[in-house]
């Protein structure tokens, strides 16, 4: 143990959960991996077992894991449970290939295995640079943070249009450069050693200029630019569209453009490699990998140069160079397809490195025919290696705003349509699986039928099944991230529901960026969100009711307005004039029924209130239309009605059974005579169907027994 020691919990040591040091050992963050990895709504061990092996696993909380290691009997039931976890674990890293890729980095950039994961891209860069600058007797400058607060700002901002919030029932094309920014700095040599700096900076005696924070660099351009002519000084050198001038490929070739040219070509190898390994599934992945740090070496090397704030070496000059030479080529592309009448197409989006273009009347066939033809023709004017690309066709698409749409995909004529969504509430993590289930659903239906009524009549009965309580609970649970420490003296909801937690158990703390689930209860008009969230295992404890209302107008109708609003529909209204009925009244459960004289046992009946449980107007036998509970036909066949209600009976407690033995087989638990599974997976749908069932079994199994005694002393009451 003389090898553990805490390391300094500075702030983002403590926010990533690194304070655990081993000495000669990397020790490895699993959720943190998980985190960064994988796309999952919480990262808990269960949920992250569910997405990559598709088991689900018991979760059992730390006072009933103490209850059981303190009984001799069921010691080995808590061994198993955390043996079983350390494996899993084990199969995670293994599944994810986490020592695999940094394996296969650490090879690549020539750092640490440890700082390939605790490590940034800055890191990876400089590793890659240092190499290659000592070779080209270069040096890199590391600027204070006084002086690189002292050079001049950065300027310009990547092209982003304001679509037009339309839906779109004609093909949509959507075009985009490969790797745009890199393929500038290639194509037009922009690097820190081929910089001139602004045309407009003002020269000091002795050739000396501003470049980045440096004030006394000296540019020697009489020794560069001696005897030659203004053509000929204009054949060497390239101006940016921002005014800054940097010298071409046969006066020096620049190291991060040689860096990106050779990372390219050998990822194109990889790729080509690895359709010669095809069966071989390690070499599969290492190649994968080794492609994809390829990938994103060259995606981040803008972001190098451009970062001002944290960085050690920013050039304001060549950052803005890169984004004004994207910003041009857009334009001009949106320009060249603008005014060809040939295609008869218009630019209807436009997003760094993208556009979408809309092509009116035409077929899907037409569509494809048309975009190989943009493409070629229009990549045809930049240089090697700035390219084009067709990558796909939305037929038809909701453009919402910036960022933000959604279409059916096709990626040949005759592919069939995958719903595909950027930046809405369905393909973001902070919504609920209700909002997200009916939002699909209903584009679906928008997207194939096109037929408004029919979606208006989706969403009233969706409306009508949350106002009625026929749902599940699980599809409601929001999840948002908490960062304790980090808010003001009002957290928000979640923030809340952490520190109760972490009361309760200090073991439970969330950890920085955990995911914290919670629903809203029911409560006051003038009650705030934060008031009336609750965590879900206070909410089932609770006996808490749904915020129907809430989850209806907050979370799915304003997401479904900023899609319909394109239409001039207003979605509230159509929840407004929904006919509401009747709805179902939770069961008060601290009242006594009062029980009638047995001369009047019809409105006896009605008084045993089930309208959490059955429909309202109907009766529980036979479901026909009824004022009362059991309707004067069932009273008048008092054999039949016994016989369907005991039938009733013993399917509650069948179904009861039925649910704690898949429960058992989950836990591992069939041969302990324990009358519930103490788990609380509360990403398990059986979890939610076993409370209901619970309930159903406190509340409504003693009233289906009085209708019972009650129709049992109408029947004697008859014979006599």
């Amino acid at each position: 143990m003389e090898r553990l020691k805490q390391a300094k919990t500075s702030l983002y040591k403590k926010a990533y959960e690194m304070t655990l040091k081993v000495c000669g050992r990397v020790v490895l963050n699993v959720w943190r991996i998980c985190k960064s990895g994988l796309k999952l709504k919480n990262y808990d061990l269960e949920n992250v077992i569910l997405e990559l092996f598709k088991n689900r696993e018991p979760v059992f909380n730390n006072w009933t894991l103490t209850k059981l290691y303190n009984d001799q009997q069921q010691k080995h039931i808590v061994l198993k449970y955390f043996i079983k976890r350390i494996n899993y674990v084990d199969k995670i890293i293994n599944e994810m290939g986490t020592l695999t890729q940094s394996s296969e980095q650490t090879r690549l950039f020539g750092c640490e295995f440890e700082s390939t994961i605790m490590r940034g891209s800055q890191f990876r860069i400089e590793s890659v640079l240092m190499r290659i600058t000592k070779k080209c007797d270069f040096l890199l400058m590391s600027g204070s943070k006084i002086q690189v607060s002292h050079q001049k700002p950065l300027q310009s901002m990547p092209l982003v249009l304001e679509p037009p919030k339309l839906f779109y029932v004609d093909p949509v094309l959507i075009l985009d450069f490969q790797s745009l920014y890199p393929s500038i700095m290639i194509s037009h040599n922009i690097c820190y050693s081929t910089c001139l700096g602004h045309i407009d900076d003002i020269f000091k005696p002795g050739g000396k200029k501003r470049f980045g924070f440096k004030i006394d660099v000296d540019i020697e351009l009489k020794k560069l630019f001696h005897g030659k002519t203004k053509q000929e000084i204009m054949n060497d050198i390239l101006i940016a569209p921002n005014n800054v001038v940097f010298v071409k490929k046969h006066i020096r070739k620049g190291i991060i453009p040689q860096i990106l040219e050779e990372f390219l070509n050998t990822r194109i190898m990889i790729k080509e490699s690895q359709k010669l390994h095809k069966n071989d599934a390690y070499i599969q992945q290492a190649y994968h990998f080794r492609q994809f740090g390829l990938k994103m070496f060259m995606n981040v090397t803008y972001g190098y140069t451009a970062a001002s704030f944290s960085g050690r070496m920013p050039c304001s000059d060549i950052a803005d160079s890169v984004v004004e030479t994207g910003r041009h080529v857009l334009k001009s592309i949106i320009k060249n397809i603008n005014q060809n009448k040939e295609w008869g197409a218009n630019v209807v989006y436009g997003d760094t490195d993208s556009v979408f273009v809309h092509l009116l009347g035409r077929s899907r066939e037409d569509a494809f025919k048309i975009g190989n033809d943009i493409v070629e023709k229009i990549s045809n004017q930049f240089p090697y290696p700035m390219e084009l690309k067709f990558e796909k066709v939305y037929d038809p698409c909701i453009l919402v705003s910036k960022k933000r749409y959604v279409g059916h995909r096709y990626l040949s004529p005759k592919d069939k349509p995958k719903f595909e969504s950027k930046g809405i509430e369905i393909v973001r993590r902070d919504g609920c699986d209700a909002q997200i289930k009916i939002m699909e659903k209903t584009l679906y239906e928008l997207f194939m039928s096109k037929n408004l009524s029919k979606i208006n009549s989706y969403l009233q009965k969706q409306y009508a099944k949350i106002s009625n309580s026929h749902i599940n609970l699980k599809d409601f649970i929001l999840a948002k991230e908490v960062k304790l420490g980090k808010y003001s003296d009002i957290p928000p909801a979640h923030a809340i529901i952490g520190e109760k937690l972490e009361k309760k158990d200090p073991m439970k703390r969330p950890k920085y960026g955990e995911r914290i689930k919670y629903l809203i209860q029911q409560g006051s008009d003038l009650d705030k969100i934060k008031d009336i969230a609750c965590s879900v295992q206070d909410f089932l404890e609770n006996k808490s009711s749904l915020n129907v209302v809430y989850y209806i107008t907050r979370q799915i109708n304003s997401a479904l307005q900023r899609l319909f609003s394109s239409f001039d529909i207003d979605v509230r209204v159509w929840y407004g004039n929904m006919p509401k009925g009747m709805t179902k009244a939770n069961l008060n459960r601290h009242n006594e029924q009062n029980i009638m004289s047995t001369k009047r046992k019809a409105m006896k009946i009605q008084n045993y209130s089930l309208n959490k449980y059955f429909k309202v107007n109907v009766c529980l036998i036979c479901f026909n239309s009824s004022e009362i509970q059991i309707c004067g036909n069932c009273l008048q066949n008092p054999a039949t009605s016994l016989y369907l209600l005991q039938k009733k009976i013993q399917n509650i407690y069948k179904t009861k059974e039925d649910l704690e033995k898949i429960c058992k087989n989950c836990a591992s638990m069939e041969n302990y005579e324990i009358e519930e599974v103490p788990c609380e997976e509360y990403n398990c749908d059986f979890l939610y169907l076993k409370h209901r069932q619970k309930e159903i079994v406190i509340n409504v199994l003693p009233l289906l027994k009085k209708f019972v005694q009650v129709i049992q002393e109408n029947s004697v009451d008859e014979n006599f």
